[in-house]
């Protein structure tokens, strides 16, 4: 128990001051949750590889929320009101639905935006950076629905 709270501490710690926490934390011996290759990126560095690791985790936060919130729409269908059944059976539809419409338009706008910077090494980063950035907007935008549902 106290590896694991010392564990999300350490992660804690990395999101909110950077690179120098894990940095610390590696040469004071402690177990590094991080790899090698996390430990170099930080905010300013927009290299192909700390991007893919900004989209990954995006992603997963971003995977996470959405099936919370399609857990919380199911949970309605065990309700004993038919309107409460009914609600849960149209949220799960237009939570889909609007996801699939959601992943569509930004595919198509991160690629447009990377077209833009076409011939050039920028181009690869130029999409990365606009799916790291809609991917955390998106997370925002269904934490703030699950909160309101």
């Amino acid at each position: 128990m106290k590896r694991t709270i010392s564990a999300f501490l350490f992660v804690l710690g990395v999101l909110q001051l950077g690179t120098e926490v894990v940095l610390v934390a590696a040469e004071a011996g402690s177990d590094s949750i991080m790899s090698s290759s996390t430990q170099k990126c930080d905010e300013a560095n927009t290299s192909k590889e700390c991007q893919a690791q900004r989209l990954e985790k995006a992603d997963k936060e971003l995977n996470a929320t959405y099936t919370q919130l399609l857990s919380v729409a199911r949970g309605l269908l065990s309700e004993s009101s038919p309107t409460q059944k009914e609600k849960g059976r149209r949220s799960e539809q237009a939570l889909r639905k609007a996801q699939r419409a959601w992943m569509k338009y930004r595919d198509s706008n991160c690629e447009s935006w990377s077209e833009t910077q076409y011939p050039g090494t920028s181009a690869g980063l130029a999409w990365q950076g606009c799916m790291i950035e809609m991917t955390i907007s998106r997370e925002k935008e269904l934490k703030e629905f699950l909160n309101e549902f």
